[in-house]
């Protein structure tokens, strides 16, 4: 599978998109997503308070045997 990435904010992170962490694709669920004193973590990091990105999976498209776009959810 063609899979390439993009680094974003942690804010724009959302339910159900694919993030790169430690070097393995993980999916967020609803429950890894927390607000707190650090402001937003996933899986419990919060990426350095925000000041460095998370890289997020996009996945490719495909209409009549061509890749159109890519999206990161599928």
């Amino acid at each position: 599978m063609i899979v390439k990435t993009d680094f974003v904010h942690k804010e724009t992170i959302r339910i159900g998109d694919c993030i790169v962490v430690d070097g393995v694709m993980k999916t967020v669920s609803k429950g890894d997503i927390r607000s707190g004193f650090m402001g937003i973590t996933i899986f419990g990091d919060s990426f350095k308070m925000g000041t460095v990105p998370v890289e997020r999976c996009l996945f490719p498209k495909w209409f009549n045997g061509g890749i159109t776009s890519y999206h990161a959810q599928i």
